[in-house]
């Protein structure tokens, strides 16, 4: 990282209530400058459907085959991730070409599956490109 630079972090937990965005200044050691942040809570469906691909997931095996549900929670999980950008964007007055780097930790059914693989898929259908670098917001 060079200089300051405007950095979104994104966190969806354990206790399933919503995905939390802030927005903050940094050179990735001594400057943290905190921004706006916000928090977009789940409805009530999509509670639910978490609930129940967490519930499938502690019975699958490693490579068998992925509940319907699961890849459900995991298309929802990433659309509630780009919204919370979004939102973020546009309280901060900020276009997404102004903001160097989006990190997220998060509680996905299966690890990495929201970054590796509904990440890719939700950047295709925005924009056509599966590359890491296209925005999917």
């Amino acid at each position: 990282m060079t200089g300051v630079q405007k950095v979104i972090g994104l966190m969806s937990g354990t206790s399933l209530d919503g995905v939390d965005a802030a927005l903050l200044d940094t050179d990735g050691q001594d400057v943290v400058q905190p921004g706006p942040g916000l928090t977009l809570p789940y409805d009530r469906k999509t509670r639910s459907l978490l609930r129940d691909a967490l519930d499938q997931a502690r019975h699958m095996t490693r490579g068998g085959p992925v509940p319907a549900t699961i890849a459900e929670a995991e298309h929802v999980l990433t659309q509630a991730h780009a919204e919370a950008v979004r939102a973020l964007l546009q309280k901060a007055g900020l276009k997404p070409a102004e903001v160097s780097l989006i990190g997220f930790h998060g509680h996905p059914p299966r690890p990495c599956a929201v970054a590796n693989a509904s990440g890719a898929v939700e950047r295709k259908n925005k924009t056509g490109s599966t590359s890491p670098s296209t925005p999917f917001w």
